[in-house]
């Protein structure tokens, strides 16, 4: 039957999908179907997030959420106080494959525009001396369609421990 004339709606036709988005399709009049596409594919390196410095009371430091794929538009940054050390798989759930929550977040930001190849996200460490000892957690989920059934991906997660120096 290839590049056979068949009546109409009796051809198979070509849908591709990626997770639960439509990546390619065709739909011919004949059996001669042909999807040419290209799954997209993160980056050799995987989404990471860095902090720039001890977190030391009474000072800034940054959070630098590196290798963002080129399809990125956004990122929101979580934090807890609760962490999850071997990660929580959320492709089951939340329809994004390879993805892993490392915290039950307590808070967000807002979506944050972002763009390949990182964003950097200033952070005030406040001068509260009840802070000194305790720990925070901090993951990243990033906007990036094409990865993922939901367009969106996670970084690794980042504990930070307060200190006076």
């Amino acid at each position: 039957l290839f590049d056979a004339d068949v009546a109409a709606g009796s051809d198979m036709d070509m849908f591709v999908y990626q997770g639960s988005t439509l990546v390619g399709s065709s739909a011919t009049g004949t059996s001669a179907e042909e999807v040419n596409f290209a799954f997209a594919n993160p980056s050799a390196a995987p989404i990471t997030l860095t902090v720039s410095n001890r977190p030391v009371l009474n000072t800034s430091i940054d959070f630098v959420v590196g290798n963002l794929p080129a399809s990125t538009t956004g990122v929101v940054m979580a934090l807890a106080v609760t962490s999850i050390p071997a990660g929580f798989d959320l492709g089951p759930i939340l329809d994004m494959q390879g993805c892993t929550a490392y915290m039950l977040p307590d808070g967000m930001t807002g979506v944050m525009p972002a763009s390949a190849p990182s964003l950097t996200w200033p952070f005030f460490v406040p001068n509260l001396v009840s802070l000194i000892g305790q720990t925070t957690m901090f993951q990243s989920l990033v906007v990036a369609p094409g990865f993922t059934g939901s367009g969106y991906l996670t970084t690794n997660g980042v504990e930070l421990l307060y200190g006076s120096q």
